[in-house]
């Protein structure tokens, strides 16, 4: 009992378990196909697929940007139904973004106290992206794609909190490069950068 107690105590356990709990959740959503799934992202990679992988990038397949374009034409090679390998991509974005999140939570917290590492607010962050249900059905039910420009719109904002400029607004132009959406996020950057001590 003492070791099962001390293990609940651990953050790494509970964001190990939390994380075995959520791809859990996400498995359960691998054969429902949506109308985007439909009309648009299984065709878009098929066509893809057609060109011969990342011989499409030649050429303008869809409306996403190409960064996406990029990574969905890797995920084309992979020996899996397209739609797993659509939605895979979109649940590994999930748990960076958790991470993010976790990063975020605990750089907040260790500004709000004083110390520099807080486990359990790394672990409150994680949790939180992991189970919220708009996240779990964007990606592992709509195969969407909106974990991955988040991600670096999360961990861009970290690293704005933690003064580092260069490395934080780098990260917002990729979010940018992946979704133009982002631009909601830019008056808070420019109000903290401006009003910064």
């Amino acid at each position: 009992a003492n070791r099962i107690a001390s293990l609940t105590e651990s953050p790494v356990f509970l964001i190990v378990l939390l994380s075995i709990l959520g791809g859990a959740i996400r498995f359960m959503g691998r054969r429902f196909i949506s109308l985007d799934m439909t009309f648009y992202l299984r065709p878009w990679a098929n066509e893809m697929i057609s060109y011969g992988g990342l011989a499409s990038l030649g050429h303008q397949v869809g409306d996403y940007n190409i960064p996406y374009q990029f990574i969905l034409a890797i995920m084309t090679c992979l020996p899996i139904k397209i739609e797993y390998a659509i939605k895979l991509l979109s649940i590994l974005f999930d748990y960076l973004l958790a991470i993010a999140a976790g990063m975020l939570v605990e750089t907040c917290a260790s500004k709000n106290t004083g110390t520099k590492r807080i486990d359990f607010a790394f672990v409150y962050g994680y949790a939180l992206v992991m189970f919220i249900p708009s996240i779990i059905f964007n990606s592992s039910f709509w195969g969407q794609c909106d974990s991955i420009y988040a991600f670096f719109v999360v961990l861009s904002i970290t690293y704005l909190l933690r003064r580092k400029y260069v490395r934080s607004f780098s990260l917002l132009g990729i979010a940018f490069a992946f979704k133009l959406q982002t631009v909601i996020v830019v008056p808070f950057f420019l109000f903290y950068y401006f009003s910064k001590d």
